[in-house]
């Protein structure tokens, strides 16, 4: 396993705005996607990926968080390393990999990767874009995602879509606080977020379909394709009682699987998944 020096880990920890360190220091990410919506956003997360990878990948998990995606992946045959900004998350990446790791981890940032070019069959950004609400920040990163992967490689990057904080907030009832309702008036117009006072969510940057595919595409990268996550049925109510009846739980991810494409319903997604290759 890969050792880091406590200094670059300070740094990296000190560089994180004040919310970030707040949120995800407290652990707000560790089981996330264990419970609630967070279920059908994993189940539909890992089929996407599984459907692109080639077998035996090796996968550069940038902004891996604790670990749940790179545990999955080392599972089904990959070679995994995982790197993440979040002390806490790289400790937990570290405890779920197992004395005999079945992947490895360290503290890194997806705007400067310390990795050769060309080494990796695929890079995953399931978690960097939408805490870079700078442009500049995410080009970073996406460039050197394009850098570090193979020729041909896959590069999966994931978005929270622009819609996602409006509908949220009416699905749970939060908008109704009128300087809530504000920012999100103010994201939809903009893309990015102002957390603030908002209950369990720091600032961050939202993408329609055509911004991350103009982004993708700026770093030179082949799009594939954008898809939704989880289509309309993270919306419904009484989530938990619906995901644990198999009959329900089959028809949420058959919508999501139908709609996964259509630029009508894609962007009701809580999230976007962009697939685009390195060109060779």
């Amino acid at each position: 396993m890969f050792a880091v020096p406590d200094a670059i880990a300070y740094d990296l920890w000190m560089d994180l705005p004040e919310e970030i360190k707040s949120y995800y220091g407290q652990g707000g990410e560790l089981e996330r996607l264990e419970r609630g919506t967070g279920l059908l956003e994993a189940e539909r997360t890992k089929e996407l990926i599984a459907r692109l990878l080639p077998e035996r990948a090796t996968v550069l998990d940038v902004g891996g968080g604790p670990g749940y995606y790179a545990q999955w992946l080392a599972g089904c045959g990959h070679t995994v390393h995982l790197i993440d900004p979040v002390p806490l998350h790289v400790e937990t990446a570290r405890h779920r990999a197992g004395d005999s790791p079945c992947f490895t981890v360290e503290l890194g940032d997806a705007r400067e990767l310390r990795f050769a070019d060309g080494e990796w069959d695929a890079v995953l950004l399931l978690g960097p874009l939408y805490h870079l609400p700078d442009r500049a920040d995410r080009l970073a990163a996406w460039n050197e995602a394009r850098r570090v992967c193979r020729p041909g490689g896959w590069i999966l990057a994931a978005a929270i879509s622009r819609f996602a904080p409006a509908l949220n907030g009416i699905r749970v009832g939060w908008i109704a606080d009128e300087a809530l309702f504000e920012t999100v008036r103010m994201q939809l117009e903009r893309g990015w977020w102002h957390g603030g006072d908002h209950p369990g969510f720091p600032s961050a940057f939202f993408h329609d379909s055509d911004e991350l595919v103009e982004e993708a595409e700026t770093a030179d990268l082949t799009v594939q394709a954008v898809y939704g996550i989880e289509g309309p049925g993270w919306l419904v109510g009484d989530f938990d009682e619906k995901w644990a009846d198999p009959v329900m739980r089959e028809r949420l991810l058959w919508l999501a699987r139908t709609t996964e494409q259509d630029p009508r319903m894609r962007a009701v997604s809580d999230h976007l998944l962009l697939a685009a290759k390195k060109p060779i």
